[in-house]
């Protein structure tokens, strides 16, 4: 434990180690007004204890006082310029709050010695958000030749080699960073998207295919070829999936859009989107599906029934209308003695005349 020795207000003895302690403690317990408290008293008396300044700005940012946070960082370094660490730690401040043109400056201002891999890192990281992608990545390949096994920095340069269509050097470094951690689904998913866009979809689906046990990863894939327009190819890897007693009802909605995308089958999409629980996350979109295989089929009184229904749904957050239409109008039809009032976003909907006209043969009324 670090001691910095201890100073004497009144009857108190401050020990900023300590103090330190307990803002740590108020901070993660949420409690950022009391902690802005404590640090605004305990600074004075050690105001080169950069743990305590650092806390008190993480304190006001807590606190929504994004400017306020960095004036008190950048008062101390305008007093004490000479203090390197204050400096960092102002421009990893500025990063934190988005103003990446400041903190860009600040870690230019660093001498070589602070220059870390490190700081190498914040740097590309500011100079990408400014749009920068090239001198980013000259900063991350320095970064790595000081400390070639930095995965974050790694994993940065391969993202922007991919922005730069530089795909061979993005997938080197996706490849490599594989060999750190095999069973990484984000990066295989990465090298999925690669081969596609290099135009390798036996490549893409051999990569999608080495993960069958994940359920999440093959539907995250599947979108994947569905998006590039491959459905012969999501529709080979969500068979795999539909094998398995425990495949996830989530598949049904892709299965959907392999029938209607792929082999323009109104009627077995349909099927599948039935399928699909008003619990599951994924019944909003099987809704949205639905009503636009109807319209496009000629059913456009459904259509417009379908969109009524998610859109109440929606409004109201509520699963009472969730079914076909008969079951639907039954349900409103409950409701009939309960107060009910229509939202200002249903009259201005471009469907607020449809779902008057259903409400009217419902036998309800609109409430006063």
């Amino acid at each position: 434990m670090r001691f910095y020795g201890s100073t004497k207000q009144g009857d108190f003895i401050i020990i900023p180690h300590r103090i330190g302690d307990a803002a740590a403690w108020l901070l993660n317990s949420k409690h950022a007004v009391e902690a802005q408290s404590l640090l605004e008293r305990a600074i004075p008396l050690a105001p080169e204890d950069a743990v305590l300044r650092t806390m008190l700005a993480d304190a006001l940012l807590e606190l929504g006082k994004t400017e306020e946070a960095r004036s008190f960082v950048r008062d101390y370094v305008k007093k004490h310029p000479h203090d390197v660490q204050a400096r960092l730690d102002l421009a990893l401040l500025y990063l934190k709050t988005g103003a990446n043109s400041e903190a860009l400056k600040e870690l230019e201002r660093l001498p070589e010695s602070m220059r870390t891999p490190a700081v190498l890192y914040y740097e590309a990281q500011a100079c990408r958000s400014l749009n920068r992608p090239d001198q980013a990545a000259r900063l991350l390949r320095r970064a790595l030749q000081k400390s070639p096994d930095f995965l974050e920095a790694m994993l940065e340069l391969a993202s922007i080699e991919e922005q730069l269509n530089h795909h061979a050097a993005a997938r080197k470094l996706y490849e490599k960073l594989m060999t750190f951690d095999e069973g990484n689904q984000d990066i295989l998913t990465r090298l999925v998207a690669l081969s596609l866009k290099e135009g390798n979809p036996d490549r893409a689906f051999e990569l999608a295919s080495s993960m069958p046990d994940s359920m999440s990863f093959i539907l995250t894939a599947s979108a994947l070829f569905l998006d590039e327009g491959r459905f012969d190819l999501a529709e080979n890897l969500l068979a795999t999936l539909a094998e398995r007693p425990d495949a996830p009802e989530e598949l049904l909605f892709y299965q959907a859009a392999v029938a209607y995308e792929g082999h323009r089958d109104a009627v077995r999409t349909l099927e599948l989107l039935e399928r699909i629980s008003p619990s599951n996350r994924y019944y909003d979109r099987a809704l949205k599906l639905r009503a636009q295989v109807l319209y496009e089929n000629g059913n456009v009184d459904q259509a417009k029934a379908e969109k009524f229904f998610r859109l109440t749904r929606i409004l109201f957050f509520s699963p009472l209308i969730c079914w076909d239409d008969r079951s639907a109008m039954k349900r409103l039809g409950e409701l009939r003695r309960k107060p009910f009032t229509i939202g200002p976003a249903m009259l201005i909907s471009p469907f607020s005349v449809h779902f008057l006209r259903i409400w009217q043969e419902s036998g309800m009324r609109p409430c006063a």
